[in-house]
């Protein structure tokens, strides 16, 4: 029996000791592999840092979404109706806009103009003026130098259209349309307080379009014209009926003498 009893002491030793051994080795294992998986699991961290910069690196690199910038406003319309030299007003009784004469500034402005050139300036001038015909200006060739007509009276001062003559065409009636403004014209002189001399020379220059009226009046030359009495005679002209013309536009310079009446 006491040897049975050695037997069983001597394996129940043996396998605690193999127990114990198995538990070592595990412990050793583990401590071995703790290492290598810290460096994978450190690895994979590393991946995903990387990738992750890359991403945010390319959307740095990527456009940003803006708004819109907003649109610019568009320019105001602009009136074209009048190309006036010296500017424009509303007249207070028609309500429309008519050029001022350099007479009307502050101070006034007397000058004298050489007309074709302040045609070409104007547009007027679109290559050579053509033969007048189909009823636009035929009938009035020989309009463009007054024929001796004596003017129209009005008070103690008359006034006349001396010539009329065409830049770019021709304006079939005209002198006969300004001839009737005449004693209007002449009007104006008694209205509004005469000359600085006995006679005085206007002329004026203005385009006629396809309605046929006179627009964009201009004031070439006033010397000895009191500045209301040409104000005056700019309204009574300004967009009237004046005839056909044979192009769009036609520019037209009429020189108009305004005297006193002989005695």
């Amino acid at each position: 029996m006491e040897h049975i009893a050695v037997v069983l002491s001597y394996r129940s030793r043996t396998a605690a000791a193999l127990g114990l051994g198995a538990v070592a080795a595990l412990l050793i294992a583990s401590f071995l592999c703790a290492p290598d998986a810290n460096a994978e699991r450190k690895k994979r961290r590393k991946g995903h840092t990387a990738r992750d910069a890359g991403v945010a690196a390319v959307d740095a690199r990527a456009p940003r979404p803006h708004a819109s910038a907003p649109a610019a406003p568009a320019p105001a319309a602009s009136n074209a109706g009048l190309t006036c030299y010296y500017g424009k007003e509303v007249d207070g009784h028609s309500g429309k806009e008519r050029c001022l004469a350099p007479e009307e500034l502050d101070p006034p402005l007397h000058i004298l103009v050489d007309t074709r050139t302040l045609a070409e300036e104007l547009g007027m001038l679109h290559g050579p003026e053509p033969e007048s015909d189909a009823g636009a200006g035929a009938s009035d060739a020989g309009e463009d130098e007054d024929g001796g007509d004596d003017g129209e009276t009005s008070g103690g001062y008359k006034a006349r259209v001396v010539s009329v003559s065409f830049e770019n065409g021709a304006v079939g009636r005209a002198q006969g349309s300004l001839k009737k403004l005449a004693k209007k014209m002449a009007d104006c002189v008694v209205d509004e307080g005469g000359l600085k001399s006995q006679s005085a020379r206007l002329k004026l220059m203005f385009l006629v379009r396809a309605r046929g009226r006179a627009e964009g009046l201009i004031v070439a030359s006033a010397r000895n014209i009191p500045p209301k009495v040409v104000r005056c005679i700019t309204k009574v002209i300004e967009n009237q009926p004046v005839g056909t013309p044979s192009n769009d536009p036609v520019g037209v310079t009429a020189l108009i003498e305004l005297k006193e009446k002989e005695p």
